[in-house]
């Protein structure tokens, strides 16, 4: 079962997406304070994170970018935001796909699955 982290301010999104994603078989650890993410990271070993761009005390375009420049962390990241002018923010950021809020939970579990698929698709070309 994959395991999914959040990181979001917002307790409503956080429990609607803790309910959500664990009805897709997904196993879900959420967050609400980015100076937690990186001792997260390390504990839970998620396979995907879905990131909120707007963050009292971060930008996660700027988080993005760090996990992504961190050779150690292999981590598929989904930027969320109800703004659409951060779209470019967070292709910039490095970001494997964005969702605007409120998303479609359909929509949701298809980028998830394209997160997924693309990177099993990367570990099977590294070996052929």
């Amino acid at each position: 079962m994959e395991r999914i982290l959040v990181l979001d301010d917002d307790e409503a999104i956080l429990e609607a997406l803790d309910d959500a994603l664990a009805c897709l078989n997904y196993q879900v650890k959420t967050i609400s304070d980015a100076k937690r993410l990186y001792e997260t990271i390390e504990e839970y070993k998620p396979d995907l994170l879905l990131l909120d761009f707007m963050l009292p005390s971060a930008n996660g375009g700027a988080i993005c970018h760090q996990i992504k420049s961190n050779q150690q962390i292999k981590l598929p990241v989904i930027i969320m935001s109800g703004y659409n002018d951060v779209i470019d923010q967070s292709e910039k950021s490095g970001a494997d796909d964005f969702i605007k809020k409120p998303f479609d939970l359909f929509e949701l579990d298809e980028k998830i699955s394209s997160c997924f698929n693309r990177r099993s698709n990367d570990a099977l070309s590294e070996y052929c």
